[in-house]
């Protein structure tokens, strides 16, 4: 502390007192600091305090205060330690668990704050509490999924930014969310040993019971049908969930979040998080002609880059960019590689709007900002800026449709020839919309059922 600090005593401070009557552990703090700031501590040896190391001392403001269970800081009002387990159990299904990884922050109190972004209001005073060791470095807290937003912090120290909540189950790297696949731990049932009882011998005359012979009966067997199917579930903090599922060999599904502005964009900044045990991205399939198909709009304004389980994406631009009639905001092909269930979130964090005067001169505003919608409606220029969204799924390949153009014709067959015999390339999505026969392999006979379908020879593939 600094020299002008006045303290009740040197570090650690003083013990506090364990009072019988209410179950608290109670201090009387000098009539000379009744407005100074506290701070509890497990003693000089130990990093346990609260709040966190470098955070401010809590606030006494003159009155009878109360730190409790939760981190809570509120005057005190004569409660006493009561029951802790709640008379009603919460419901599973409106729970949400999150998890922390600890490897890279290296917190020694792992903490979570949340709260609902609806009321912008929390169950905790900051920072929150403390998260539960699940094992090594991996932490976890639950809580009710009306609150959608989080920050984790050591204890109130080195906090992370604001976080939107992707779902249940998810885990926080210190830089990226993604799904995370909660090990399932074995029930054994405990082994009871019936005690032996040792009765007299009783002489029982003997008696031959007749013979009954039971048919047999054969027990038809149940095969489980495997399946090819992906269920892929696509939400976001600003747009609308959607989900739909896709068979496997559908080859791959594109993720659309989509945007219609009445103002064009000036810059924006974005995460998106999938599930990489289930969907592969490959930048081939999302680029044409050497251009990203990301944000058309955008063109090669737009910065992005994939890290194992993320893209993040931005572009700041004196040049206005519009997005009308739901065009693509952020559109990524992914080629599925697993079945089951998979998530894509989209984090969008930062979008901000803009227009130019009659003097040619800029002015812009943030309607996005820390993955927060942001009210604009009172700065000049921005009374009517407004933004609608739309999520959607679709299969990316049509089987027979090679060129990409959203047809089926002569041209396929002949891209297919090509590519046999060396000519032409194929990207990953070409060579899945040229296997119209589904055996692995692009060959002649590709082209010619191709050629049929095209002479109505055949009715499909």
């Amino acid at each position: 502390s600094s020299g002008d600090a006045v303290e009740n005593k040197a570090w650690p401070g003083e013990t506090m007192t364990y009072d019988t009557a209410t179950g608290f552990y109670m201090i009387e703090v000098p009539d000379n600091l009744t407005n100074g700031r506290v701070i509890f501590n497990a003693g000089k040896t130990s990093t346990n305090r609260y709040p966190g190391d470098g955070a401010q001392g809590l606030e006494i403001n003159g009155t009878h205060m109360l730190f409790s269970y939760g981190n809570k800081w509120e005057p005190y009002t004569n409660q006493t330690v009561g029951p802790t387990e709640p008379t009603t159990a919460p419901d599973p299904t409106k729970m949400t668990t999150v998890y922390f990884d600890n490897s890279n922050s290296k917190f020694s109190t792992p903490t979570i704050y949340y709260w609902s972004s609806a009321t912008n209001s929390g169950p905790n005073s900051w920072p929150g509490v403390p998260m539960t060791n699940v094992s090594g470095d991996i932490w976890k807290a639950t809580f009710d999924n009306k609150y959608d937003k989080c920050i984790f912090s050591n204890s109130g120290s080195n906090q992370t930014r604001d976080q939107a909540v992707p779902g249940n189950n998810y885990i926080f790297n210190g830089s990226n969310w993604s799904a995370y696949n909660v090990p399932t731990e074995p029930t054994t049932a405990p082994v009871t040993t019936a005690p032996v009882t040792t009765a007299p011998a009783t002489t029982v005359p003997a008696t031959t019971a007749p013979v009954t012979t039971v048919p047999a009966t054969t027990v038809p067997a149940t095969t489980v049908p495997s399946t090819d199917e992906l269920t892929v579930t696509a939400s976001s903090n600003i747009f609308p969930t959607a989900t739909k599922t896709f068979n496997k060999d559908e080859g791959t599904v594109t993720v659309s979040y989509k945007l219609t502005a009445n103002m064009q964009a000036v810059d924006t900044q974005w995460t998106l998080t999938y599930d990489n045990t289930k969907l592969k991205y490959d930048i081939a399939d999302n680029m044409v002609d050497g251009t990203q198909t990301i944000t058309p709009s955008a063109g090669d304004k737009l910065v992005f880059n994939n890290n194992s389980n993320h893209i993040k994406g931005n572009f700041s631009t004196l040049k206005l960019v519009p997005f009308e009639n739901n065009a693509d905001f952020v559109s990524v092909t992914f080629n599925i590689i697993g079945s089951g269930e998979a998530d894509v979130y989209l984090d969008l964090e930062v979008l901000s709007l803009g227009y130019k005067d009659s003097s040619n001169k800029p002015h812009h505003a943030s309607i996005v900002d820390y993955s927060k919608m942001q009210d604009i409606s009172g700065v000049k220029g921005f009374e009517k800026a407004s933004i609608s969204t739309s999520t959607t799924l679709e299969s990316s390949i049509v089987m027979g449709d090679v060129n990409g153009d959203g047809k089926v014709k002569v041209d396929d067959a002949t891209l297919v020839l090509k590519y046999v015999v060396g000519t032409e390339s194929l990207n990953s999505l070409q060579i899945k919309a040229a296997d119209v026969d589904r055996n692995g392999l692009v060959n002649v006979k590709d082209a010619t059922l191709i050629q049929k379908y095209v002479a109505d020879m055949i009715n499909g593939f």
